[in-house]
């Protein structure tokens, strides 16, 4: 059966993230798109939206926090047990990951949405009246929360059907954004129409020997022809996702790492990425952190993503922990 291989113009990690928020929200015929990364606990590291400006600015005050529900908004049962630990969003509960959902379906009545701490501090707040949202997963890897939401008036199930289409493609371009940003486990090379490397992260590089080049050639021929993303080399899992930005068609190749121990190195900070760790492990805010360092908030947001991964540390008490211990 051929597959055809997702596509997007954007090859930058913003970019691709704001291309899949706006094709969300044209699907849904919605007034704005969401989308945020977080820890496990909920804790937001960074948002991005489109469309409604009120709704971005008001998404925005909460980086660096949790909302009210934590990452997901979902049913009482499920919130309780996301309190007492019993759930994360690395590991959720099955139906939590089936497509994009509204709040109908995860309630009975309006009364009981609207009851709701999240929905009174944030969507009133943020002017918005209803939401199709997806916690987006790559195989086991959270890859962020991304919504379309309204304004006005409530989604449809038909607007709800043409996101659950778009469900590949959405996870496809927040995983292909990570991938870009090295803010995670994965290495990528990006290739040129022909099978040749343009550039890619250090230790893919020195992975790819030769012969593995020549086997590159041959799968970007049969990604370009449709029939596959998904590739094996050399026991290493290798998914591609077209870039048709610019002048030419490119390929990232994103090579899952976890079957191959050559491809994970020791986590280490950089020095930059310690003297921010140790700021954030201290108690300072992100913006005081900026403010110290003389950079964008947005920069130290970036630097908070890569440092929480490389540690394997989900909140401020367990990098504390990663720095006293010497895991750095």
């Amino acid at each position: 059966m051929n597959v055809e291989v997702t596509s997007f113009v954007s090859g930058t990690p913003d970019a691709l993230r704001d291309e899949v928020l706006e094709k969300v929200r044209v699907a849904a015929d919605a007034e704005s798109a969401a989308w945020f990364d977080g820890t496990e606990t909920g804790v937001l590291t960074v948002a991005r939206s489109c469309g409604a400006p009120e709704a971005g600015r008001v998404l925005a005050t909460y980086v660096g926090r949790a909302l009210p529900n934590g990452a997901a908004t979902t049913s009482r049962e499920d919130v309780r047990r996301l309190r007492r630990g019993g759930w994360t969003v690395t590991q959720p509960p099955p139906r939590l990951r089936t497509g994009f959902r509204s709040f109908d379906d995860d309630y009975e009545t309006r009364e009981a949405v609207e009851s709701l701490p999240v929905y009174t501090e944030f969507y009133v707040p943020a002017g918005l009246t209803d939401q199709l949202r997806l916690l987006a997963y790559r195989e086991r890897r959270f890859v962020g929360w991304i919504a379309a939401l309204r304004t006005s008036g409530r989604f449809t199930s038909r607007e709800q059907k043409r996101l659950d289409a778009l469900v590949g493609p959405t996870v496809e371009g927040l995983a292909a954004a990570r991938t870009l940003e090295g803010l995670d486990d994965d290495s990528f090379l990006v290739f040129d129409g022909h099978g040749r490397v343009e550039h890619g992260t250090e230790r893919a590089l020195a992975w790819l020997s030769d012969e593995r080049a020549e086997v590159f050639v041959r799968c970007v021929r049969v990604a370009d022809r449709g029939e596959s993303k998904q590739f094996r080399i050399d026991g290493v899992s290798v998914r591609f996702v077209r870039l048709t930005g610019g002048p030419s068609v490119r390929y990232l190749a994103m090579l899952r790492d976890r079957d191959h121990i050559e491809l994970r190195g020791e986590a280490r900070l950089s020095p930059t990425e310690l003297a921010v760790a140790e700021d954030l492990a201290v108690g300072l805010t992100l913006r005081e952190v900026a403010a110290l360092r003389g950079c964008a908030e947005s920069t130290v947001k970036t630097h908070a993503k890569k440092i929480y991964r490389k540690l394997g540390v989900a909140n401020r008490v367990e990098l504390v922990e990663a720095l006293k211990n010497g895991n750095v």
